[in-house]
């Protein structure tokens, strides 16, 4: 009734089975749920009525919606990577501790990096903390789910072609949307 599709997870077995579809050159599972950064005072690090998120770092060029802008993507489970506007907000940079708040509980991070969307600081003034992909799992997601696959078709395979190879092993129910 509001607009909003309710999708089920899709299990990490299926990133598995996509990767080795004869076209894909890439995919990764994307993982999102509330992460909020903690300010010294403790109150939540917000912009205004914008939500909190906290999304797995996609590295790979092909795939990946973010634009690092200094520093470098989150490689271990002590680390984040934070939106620019959220660090331009607050004055935080590479090298910097926080703490966020998910919902497995307050956990202390070192800014690997600081990132964008292309030209843009953030997503609708979103708050943004990026975890490496276990981790992301871990403290915003369910390990073994994803909420989205996102691929790429190999040099001179169609959206048509590699839509086709792709139903083959999707369940039933499942969507293959080109990201254009």
């Amino acid at each position: 009734p509001d607009g909003q599709e309710s999708r089920l997870p899709v299990p990490a077995s299926v990133l598995t089975s996509v990767r080795h579809v004869d076209g894909v050159s890439s995919a990764i599972g994307d993982v999102s749920g509330y992460a909020v950064i903690l300010g010294p005072d403790g109150k939540p690090v917000t912009q205004g009525r914008a939500p909190a998120l906290g999304l797995n770092y996609d590295t790979n060029p092909e795939t990946s919606a973010f634009t690092l802008r200094s520093g470098a993507a989150p490689t271990s489970a002590g680390q984040v990577a934070i939106d620019a506007g959220t660090a331009k907000k607050k004055d935080f940079s590479v090298g910097d501790r926080i703490t966020v708040l998910t919902r497995q509980g307050r956990a202390d991070y070192a800014i690997s990096g600081v990132f964008g969307f292309g030209s843009n600081d953030n997503l609708a003034g979103a708050s943004i903390v990026a975890f490496d992909q276990a981790t992301a799992e871990k403290v915003v997601g369910t390990p073994g789910e994803f909420e989205s696959l996102r691929l790429v078709a190999r040099e001179g395979v169609s959206e048509t072609q590699l839509r086709g190879r792709l139903r083959k092993i999707l369940r039933a129910g499942t969507d293959a949307v080109p990201g254009q």
